[in-house]
């Protein structure tokens, strides 16, 4: 049968609007789509086009991947945020989740109070963000800063880029690298590193670019 993945985006980012037609595209996937600043009328490729998270336990565990584009988890119902922990942990389900701009900020500096009743999500999450950015510019970010790959980003099997590690990192040296990335405060226990952000000015540390962590039977 064809994987089944909900697409959940913030807004209509660059990086959602890429991976949307790439998985549009793949006669293997049936994608979903929920664009959450879109409305009735708009039209997306994806095979549905939804204006909402699942409303029940079993349409939400028809999906084998779910990927998240700076989601506003506020429009999520807090028993919907249960069923997601519930998903990932017992239905062994993949979770991909992209920081953005508009939303991962007010999420990360949530309050106590706040929290606390999105425990389940901020579980979810394989590093702990910086609860307070950097303030800096567009104008801030003109030059890009290499990726630095861990060992075990290195090694991974998705992150080759030929056929040998060796050739592969030499690979990944001739790319000049990015421009941004959102602060974090570390790993979680247990989580894997893939690759660091190297600019300086962003944290003492170098913060997390990629990372994942085992949640029960599924992976984030």
């Amino acid at each position: 049968r064809k994987l089944k993945v909900l697409v959940v985006a913030g807004g209509p980012m660059r990086d959602y609007q890429f991976v949307r037609n790439l998985l549009h595209r793949e006669s293997g996937i049936e994608m979903d789509v929920w664009l959450q600043t879109g409305s009735v009328g708009i039209s997306q490729e994806s095979a549905n086009l939804v204006f909402a998270f699942p409303d029940s336990r079993e349409e939400l565990f028809g999906y084998d991947v779910i990927i998240g584009f700076d989601p506003d988890w506020k429009k999520v119902p807090t028993e919907a945020q249960a069923w997601l922990s519930e998903w990932v942990f017992g239905q062994a389900g993949g979770l991909i989740l992209i920081a953005g701009d508009v939303n991962t900020p007010q999420f990360a500096s949530a309050s106590d109070v706040v929290r606390q009743e999105m425990e389940k999500l901020f579980e979810l999450y394989p590093v702990v963000f910086d609860a307070h950015p950097l303030d800096l510019n567009d104008d801030d970010f003109k030059l890009p800063w290499p990726i630095e790959l861990t060992r075990e980003g290195q090694e991974v099997g998705f992150l080759q880029l030929t056929d040998d590690p060796a050739s592969s990192a030499t690979s990944w040296k001739q790319f000049p690298g990015i421009f941004r990335c959102y602060p974090t405060d570390g790993p979680k226990a247990g989580a894997t590193v893939y690759a660091h952000f190297s600019d300086p000015r962003v944290s003492t540390d170098p913060p997390i670019l990629l990372a994942a962590q085992y949640f029960g039977a599924g992976r984030v």
